[in-house]
């Protein structure tokens, strides 16, 4: 069985029961696929919603009739937000994907002390509207209906004093910690369960226990050391898998 096309479309783009694609899907569709008209795609919005659709033109953008609205399923678990602090290169590209396709709701980039580099804001605009695009680029593959939420990054500091997360079930991962792993928690109620991962190096000693006193817990992966990026998978795909959202 061949799996249908995906596409996304910016709400803004259509006009009535037609769609022109972006430029980059367009390209995509047209290049790489080699879709013509007559073919049958799927497209979705990134709020919800996704339809089966017709290619009626393939000029320099495809336009798509949508010929009917296709029934979806809603991630109906407790959500899971991720705290990740700043990696370098494309690890922190390979974590959006990642968490995108295991259905966490929410990624929260934070600069700790041993991340690379300093907040800088319009930098960080930037990276955050990459992250977006990586997040549904990874939607249409694992055929989640709405793209991860991805908040504008944080300092450490402004992370231990959010009232909204510190609200939530708070874990951190350690690689110090010798008591408490995943196998000792129950995870029950419905407020959301967030993870915090640190850079490469690890979190200091002092943000450990400044974390620990704001009223996260922490919680061990194991004996080994795990690369970040290795460590925020594991994470997140054990608690998922334990939360039943997998």
């Amino acid at each position: 069985m061949v799996t249908m096309r995906r596409f996304y479309y910016p709400p803004h783009n259509r006009k009535d029961d037609e769609v022109d694609l972006s430029s980059e899907e367009s390209r995509h569709a047209l290049k790489v696929l080699r879709l013509a008209v007559g073919d049958r795609v799927e497209l979705f919005d990134g709020q919800g919603s996704v339809y089966l659709g017709t290619v009626i033109g393939s000029a320099r953008r495809v336009t798509i009739r949508i010929d009917g609205e296709l029934e979806t399923t809603e991630d109906t678990g407790r959500p899971l937000q991720v705290i990740q602090a700043m990696l370098r290169g494309e690890k922190m590209d390979q974590v959006v994907q990642k968490c995108t396709e295991l259905g966490v709701s929410r990624l929260i980039p934070v600069f700790s002390e041993r991340s690379q580099g300093r907040l800088d804001r319009a930098k960080a605009a930037r990276k955050v509207e990459r992250w977006q695009r990586i997040s549904l680029e990874s939607c249409k593959q694992c055929l989640r209906p709405r793209p991860m939420e991805i908040a504008f990054p944080l300092l450490f500091t402004d992370l231990l004093q959010d009232q909204q997360i510190l609200a939530s079930e708070l874990l951190f991962f350690w690689e110090k910690e010798r008591e408490c792993t995943l196998r000792d928690l129950i995870f029950a109620g419905d407020n959301p369960l967030v993870l915090l991962f640190g850079p490469e190096g690890g979190f200091t000693d002092a943000e450990v226990m400044a974390a620990q006193e704001a009223g996260w817990k922490s919680v061990s992966l194991g004996n080994r050391i795990l690369r970040s990026e290795t460590a925020s998978l594991a994470g997140v795909s054990l608690v998922q898998y334990l939360l039943g959202n997998l």
